[in-house]
C-alpha cells in the first residue's frame, strides 16, 4: 500500500511538473539538465568573484531618482529585479514604448546579478540603499521574479536521480535541517532574495507606489510542496498590500511551455490575466522541445529562464496602465493627489549631494534623525525648521551679489506666499543678531547662547547657591534655560543628574537644598563659557577606534585603542552616511502580523575603512582591567582613553574627533551627554 501511494503521488507530480515534458525520457532528461545545487554554489562564488559592471551603479541610481523627485516633470520611476539581461522585447522595452506614444517620461532599471554584481540584493548595504529611496517616494513600481529553484517539485521525483529538496510547505518552508553546505547556502540566499524583495515591495507600495511579484502557481497545494504563495510570511504580505493574485499559464502567451505562474501584486487590471491557460496541445497550439541541448551546446532549459515577448508585453501592459492611472489621477509617489485613506506616503524633503552641478539643500531636523552631518560647500546648503520659524545657512558668498542663504530665504519665502501664506519677517544674513534663541557667529562659525543670558543665569545660579533654601519651581525655570542653552554642547546634559529627582520629588515647595543638586548646580554655574556649538571646527583625519571586554574565567577582561589617517573624501563619506547603523531583515522574527521592516543593523560606512589594504590601522593603548565591571563602563573608560590620547597633540585641539564603538549606551552618553 505505501509503495502504490508513493507511485501515485509520483505519477501526480509527473503530471504538473512540466506538461512539456511527456515521456519518461523527457522527464529523465530535464532533471539532468537542472543544475545541481552544488555546480550553483560553485558558478555563484565565480560570478561574485567577477568585477562585472553594466550601467549604473546602486548609489548612481540613487542619486538619479532622487534628483527626478525634485524636478519640475514627473518622471515615473519602475525597479525591475531579477530581470537578467536585456533583450528586445522585453518588459523594459515594451514598457518604454507604450509610455513614449502615450507622452509619459518613463525612467526605468532592469537589475541582475548576471549583469552587474552590485546589484546583488543579497548584499546588505544594497538593499539598504534600495529601500531608502523607495521609502522616500522616488520609486513608483517594484517588480521581480526573485528565483524559485530551491522550491521546484522537481526535487521530490524519487523515480529519477536528481537534486534533493531543500524545503517542505510547513515546518521547514525557511530550510530542511542538515543540509551539506553548499544546499544551505542555496537555501540561505533564497531566503535573503525573498524577504529583500518583499520589504521592497511593501514599501514600495506603503509609498503609494505598487508591486509585482511572479512565482511558479503552487499547483501541488499539499505536503511537503513548498510554494512562496503557502508561506505565512508572504500571505500576511499580501494583506498588509491588498494585493491580488493573477493564476495563469505562460504557454498561452507564446511561452515554450506550460509553466503555471502566479502574479501577486497591486498593478491596475491584474485581474485581466487570471485563469488564462493552456488551451491543450494542437495543431495551432504546441509545446516546444525543453530539455537537452540546442545547437550550439546550450540546454535548452535555459530559455525558460527568460520571458515570452508576448508575456512581457502583457506585464508591460500592466504596468503601464498603473502608471497611466497615477498620471491621471495625481496618485502615486511624487503625485499631487494625496490619498491617506490607504496608506501613508513616507516624505524625505531634504536633497544631500547629487552630481557636480546640482544645487542641494539638506533639511537638519531629518539628518537629526538619521545621525547624519553636512559639510557645507558651493553646493550644500541647509534649512532647518523650527516651529514657525526657518533658518538657511550655507558657506558663505556665492557670488558677488549676495550671500546665498539670503538668496534661499528669499525664494522659500516668495514660494509661501504663492501659496497664500503671509511672511513678513525676513532677516538677511548681514542683519542677523540672534535666531532660534542663539547668538550666531560667522567666523569662524559659531553658535552660542547670548552673553547677555549667560550672565543673568550666571547671577541666578550663584543666588540660589547662596541660599540653604529654594523654591522649586524657580530652579525649574533654570533649570530649563540651562538645557536650553546645554543643546549647544549636549555632552554638558551628563551634568544633571539628581537635580531632576529633586524637581520631581519637591515639586511647587520651598525645602532646602540637597547636597548632591548644589554640587551639580555648581557645574552647571562653571560650563556656563562652554555653550556655544563650534560649526566650523574641522573634522580630525586621524580617525580612532576603540573597544573592550568583559571578565571571564580568567581574568577581568580588557580594553585596546587604535587609530588610523584616513583621506578627506573617506571622512566625507562616513559624515554624509551617519552614525546610525544601516537595517536589514536578513532573518525573520517570526510574527507575520507585522510589516515586513529591516531591523538587523549593520555598519554602512565604506568598506575602504575595514579594509586592510587601504586603511593601515595603528595599536595605541591596550590593557586589563584590575577588576571586573559592567560591559558599559569598561567600553566608557576605553572611549575616554581615546579622548585622553588625542588631547595630548595640540594640532587635535579644535576638532571632531571620530571613534568606532559598539556599544550603544556609551555611543550616546558620548555623543549627547545622556543614553537610555
Amino acid at each position: 500500500l505505501i509503495t502504490s501511494a508513493k507511485l501515485t503521488e509520483q505519477l501526480i507530480i509527473n503530471k504538473y511538473a512540466d506538461a512539456a515534458i511527456s515521456t519518461s525520457l523527457e522527464r529523465e532528461q530535464s532533471l539532468k539538465d537542472l543544475v545541481l545545487d552544488k555546480h550553483w554554489h560553485d558558478r555563484q562564488v565565480v560570478r561574485k568573484s567577477v568585477s562585472s559592471t553594466s550601467g549604473l551603479s546602486v548609489d548612481e541610481f540613487v542619486d538619479k531618482v532622487r534628483k527626478l523627485k525634485y524636478s519640475k516633470s514627473r518622471t515615473f520611476v519602475v525597479l525591475d529585479l531579477f530581470s537578467g539581461e536585456n533583450r528586445t522585447g522585453d518588459i523594459e522595452d515594451h514598457l518604454s514604448g507604450f509610455c513614449a506614444a502615450a507622452g509619459l517620461m518613463l525612467f526605468m532599471i532592469s537589475t541582475d546579478i548576471v549583469k552587474d554584481w552590485r546589484w546583488d540584493l543579497a548584499i546588505k548595504l544594497t538593499f539598504h540603499k534600495l529601500y531608502s529611496v523607495i521609502c522616500e517616494g522616488c520609486v513608483h513600481l517594484t517588480i521581480g521574479g526573485p528565483p524559485c529553484s530551491t522550491t521546484s517539485i522537481a526535487r521530490f521525483n524519487q523515480l529519477l536521480t536528481g537534486p534533493r529538496p531543500l524545503r517542505t510547505r510547513g515546518k521547514f518552508f525557511w530550510g530542511l535541517p542538515g543540509l551539506r553546505q553548499w544546499e544551505q547556502a542555496r537555501v540561505t540566499e533564497a531566503n535573503i532574495l525573498w524577504i529583500h524583495a518583499m520589504a521592497l515591495m511593501e514599501a514600495c507600495t506603503l509609498a503609494g507606489g505598487a508591486h509585482l511579484w511572479e512565482h511558479p502557481e503552487d499547483i501541488m497545494q499539499c505536503e511537503p510542496y513548498p510554494s512562496i504563495f503557502a508561506c505565512e510570511e508572504f500571505l500576511a504580505f499580501e494583506r498588509r498590500t491588498m494585493a491580488d493574485r493573477a493564476l495563469l499559464d505562460q504557454c498561452a502567451f507564446e511561452g515554450l511551455s506550460r509553466k503555471p505562474t502566479c502574479l501577486s501584486g497591486t498593478l491596475k487590471n491584474l485581474s485581466s490575466m487570471h485563469l488564462i491557460r493552456c488551451p491543450g496541445v494542437s495543431e495551432t497550439h504546441v509545446h516546444e522541445k525543453s530539455f537537452g541541448l540546442n545547437t550550439d551546446g546550450v540546454f535548452n532549459t535555459r530559455r525558460l529562464q527568460n520571458y515570452s515577448k508576448c508575456f512581457s508585453r502583457a506585464i508591460a501592459r500592466l504596468c503601464f496602465d498603473t502608471l497611466l492611472w497615477f498620471h491621471e489621477t495625481g496618485r502615486g509617489p511624487g503625485g499631487w493627489d494625496k490619498n491617506p485613506t490607504r496608506f501613508v506616503p513616507l516624505s524625505s524633503w531634504g536633497i544631500r549631494h547629487i552630481g557636480d552641478d546640482f544645487k542641494c539643500v539638506t533639511v537638519l531636523n531629518e539628518d537629526s534623525i538619521a545621525k547624519r552631518h553636512v559639510i557645507l560647500d558651493p553646493l550644500q546648503s541647509a534649512f532647518y525648521l523650527h516651529v514657525d520659524d526657518g533658518v538657511c545657512i550655507s558657506d558663505g558668498v556665492r557670488d558677488s551679489r549676495a550671500q546665498y542663504s539670503d538668496t534661499l530665504m528669499n525664494e522659500l519665502a516668495d514660494s509661501l506666499e504663492t501659496i497664500g501664506f503671509v511672511v513678513t519677517d525676513r532677516t538677511d544674513a548681514a542683519s542677523m543678531i540672534k535666531v532660534i534663541g542663539y547668538e550666531p557667529q560667522r567666523s569662524p562659525a559659531k553658535l552660542r547662547l547670548p552673553i547677555r543670558k549667560r550672565v543673568l543665569l550666571s547671577t541666578a545660579f550663584k543666588w540660589i547657591l547662596s541660599k540653604r533654601c529654594v523654591q522649586v519651581s524657580t530652579l525649574h525655570s533654570l533649570v530649563g534655560l540651562w538645557l536650553y542653552g546645554s543643546l549647544l554642547r549636549r555632552e554638558m546634559l551628563a551634568i544633571p543628574f539628581h537635580i531632576f529627582k529633586f524637581l520631581l520629588t519637591c515639586e511647587k515647595q520651598y525645602v532646602p537644598i540637597w547636597k548632591s543638586v548644589r554640587n551639580e548646580i555648581k557645574c552647571m554655574l562653571d560650563t556656563l563659557p562652554l555653550m556655544e556649538l563650534d560649526a566650523g571646527a574641522p573634522v580630525s583625519e586621524v580617525f580612532f577606534a576603540s573597544d573592550a571586554m568583559g571578565a571571564d574565567s580568567g581574568d577581568s577582561g580588557g580594553f585596546g585603542v587604535c587609530a588610523a589617517q584616513l583621506s578627506s573624501q573617506l571622512i566625507k563619506q562616513c559624515l554624509d552616511v551617519g552614525f546610525m547603523p544601516g537595517f536589514t531583515v536578513a532573518r525573520l522574527s517570526g510574527d507575520s502580523s507585522r510589516d515586513i521592516i529591516p531591523t538587523i543593523p549593520f555598519t554602512r560606512w565604506p568598506q575602504e575603512v575595514f579594509d586592510k589594504n587601504v586603511t593601515h590601522w595603528v595599536d595605541l593603548s591596550a590593557g586589563r582591567w584590575n577588576y571586573s565591571d559592567h560591559i558599559t563602563l569598561g567600553e566608557s573608560r576605553a572611549a575616554l582613553r581615546v579622548l585622553q590620547i588625542a588631547s595630548q597633540f595640540h594640532n587635535c585641539h579644535r576638532h571632531v574627533i571620530l571613534n568606532l564603538e559598539d556599544n550603544m549606551p556609551t555611543a550616546g552618553a558620548f555623543n549627547k551627554g545622556r543614553s537610555p
